[in-house]
């Protein structure tokens, strides 16, 4: 699987796998190679971690939990968070803001019709009324 979450250094947004301490304590990183020798973890903040779902946007662009997409139908636009359930062992989504149909597989968006607009963690104003 991967991950992603905010580098606890600098606040930039650390891409790869994710990592526990040996020691049991509940820090976290992220891990990612250098080259193909070299192999290096980043302390991430805990509550930015978010793992990849391995589907794009229709910009290309990979989606992760915690991030928040704007889909379009017609004239109609919507925001949608991204999660993953526990319950369902899946992908989920649920309006941003707003009423309506609440959460949907992410699988079952027309993802064509998606973009990444940002996400819940630097963009904390997309999922509040």
């Amino acid at each position: 699987m991967k991950y992603r979450g905010k580098s606890i250094d600098n606040d930039t947004w650390i891409e790869g796998d994710l990592c526990h301490s040996a020691d049991g304590r509940s820090q976290y990183g992220i891990g990612y190679l250098i080259d193909n020798s070299k192999y290096n973890v980043v302390s991430v903040k805990t509550e930015t971690i978010g793992m990849g779902s391995y589907l794009l946007d229709s910009n290309g662009r990979e989606i992760y939990a915690g991030d928040v997409l704007r889909i379009t139908q017609g004239n109609d636009r919507y925001d949608r968070r991204v999660y993953w359930s526990k319950n369902n062992a899946c992908f989920e989504t649920d309006l941003a803001k707003g009423h309506g149909m609440n959460r949907m597989l992410l699988s079952s968006l027309n993802l064509k019709r998606a973009a990444v607009i940002g996400n819940i963690y630097d963009n904390p104003d997309l999922i509040t009324p």
